[in-house]
């Protein structure tokens, strides 16, 4: 996995009647989309049986402004138009990555409990 700090979704559900031009579509034209000189990885998600989107895009980039060049390009441009032909719902979100603090701490008996689990926390 690519350490990366900004993430950036598509998610889209296929028109059944646009179904295998889309496929089509992922298949061979979003090379240069995807492999844009900003992005640091790229996978497509595919679920169908959820209450939202039926796929999706996951671009990664390693900064705010590699994405900000990316969606500012006209690859990024040209795709999305190509995308919402074919597709009857797109939405999109950008993440930048954070992560939760699993500290440890050694109580009285010298038993190393996680922080949640202390007596008293101090919050």
């Amino acid at each position: 996995m690519h350490n990366t700090d900004v993430v950036y979704e598509i998610e889209f559900e296929a028109a059944d009647d646009r179904r295998e031009r889309l496929d089509a579509w992922v298949a061979t034209d979003i090379v240069e989309w995807a492999g844009h000189e900003s992005v640091a990885a790229f996978e497509v998600l595919t679920g169908g049986r959820r209450a939202s989107a039926d796929s999706k895009f996951v671009f990664e980039f390693d900064t705010l402004r590699d994405w900000a060049a990316f969606v500012e390009s006209d690859a990024h441009e040209t795709a999305v138009d190509n995308l919402s032909a074919l597709t009857t719902e797109t939405e999109t979100a950008l993440w930048r990555r954070s992560s939760v603090s699993l500290d440890l701490t050694v109580d009285d008996d010298s038993e190393i409990r996680p922080y949640a689990a202390q007596s008293n926390p101090v919050i």
